[in-house]
């Protein structure tokens, strides 16, 4: 994790566009992963300029519908999106604000 804090612009720039189109990849194959966090991201490089990232830890993921709420609290304390501390509908964009 604090790799990515010393991460330039244009690296930050292309995890921030991984992590959207990952998870909304993820949202129209119906899963919701419910515990995004930057111990989450998984990272590798094979030289500076050659950064390839993902998402893992899938321990708390689900499948989702429309309209879906929350049934129960799940996720990392400093992490946990506020629909989910509300049950309100799921969004999963908390973590990449």
């Amino acid at each position: 994790m604090d790799k990515i804090k010393n991460f330039n612009f244009i690296t930050k720039r292309e995890l921030a566009k991984v992590l959207i189109e990952t998870v909304h990849y993820m949202h129209t194959k119906g899963i919701m992963h419910r515990d995004l966090k930057p111990f989450n991201i998984l990272y590798k490089n094979n030289d500076p300029q050659d950064w390839q990232f993902g998402i893992g830890d899938f321990g708390f993921s689900t499948t989702i519908k429309q309209q879906q709420h929350i049934l129960y609290k799940c996720g990392t304390l400093g992490y946990v999106a506020p629909e989910i501390i509300e049950y309100r509908e799921f969004q999963n964009v908390w973590i990449i604000l």
